[in-house]
């Protein structure tokens, strides 16, 4: 019996070592699946940010005319899109005309994109039934809204934007327009 060897007790880490993958990926399929069939209803709490772009918003009057700069990538885009649209649907609603810009060099594909499907088209039309708020219309560009493009520089840029928007965007929109020949832009000459 001295022989023996006494057995070592076995390390949690080798227990998880043999234990069997299958067991998590259905644990995995549960908790996803669980909320699909029995929502759990939890509370949304906007944050603080969040109610004050809104309040922010919601003050503006019909007509009054928004700087949006959309700066984003692809890897960015699945979060930053949802409020992006929020945004716009909002400013739609309130009928508030849009310059929009971008400093971000990967940006102007995913910004036309992005225009085309929610400034250029309704967000939510009026036979949408699960919606309650005020339908939005499609925006016309150079009368609603104007794409200026993309110009390097960020905090230069927004920087200039104070001081002049035809100079920083060489007087004209992205696609060629002159800025003078932009309804939206008659009167406007810096961001304040």
């Amino acid at each position: 019996m001295a022989n023996q060897e006494r057995k070592r007790p076995v390390h949690w880490t080798d227990k998880l070592a043999e234990f069997d993958r299958r067991w998590i990926f259905l644990a995995m399929a549960i908790a996803i699946v669980t909320p699909l069939i029995k929502p759990l209803n939890l509370p949304v709490k906007p944050s603080p940010m969040v109610q004050d772009v809104f309040y922010a918003v919601d003050a503006l009057e019909e007509g009054d005319v928004v700087f949006l700069s959309l700066d984003l990538d692809p890897a960015s885009t699945p979060e930053l899109e949802p409020f992006f649209k929020a945004v716009a649907l909002h400013l739609k609603r309130k009928n508030v005309k849009m310059l929009i810009a971008t400093t971000w060099y990967a940006a102007p594909p995913l910004v036309e994109r992005w225009i085309a499907e929610t400034i250029e088209q309704s967000i939510i039309g009026p036979d949408d039934k699960d919606y309650k708020g005020v339908p939005d219309r499609a925006y016309r560009k150079n009368v609603d809204f104007v794409w200026l493009g993309f110009r390097e520089g960020r905090e230069a840029v927004i920087t200039s934007l104070g001081k002049s928007i035809r100079k920083t965007f060489d007087g004209t929109a992205q696609d060629g327009t002159p800025l003078d020949q932009v309804p939206i832009m008659e009167g406007i000459d810096a961001l304040k």
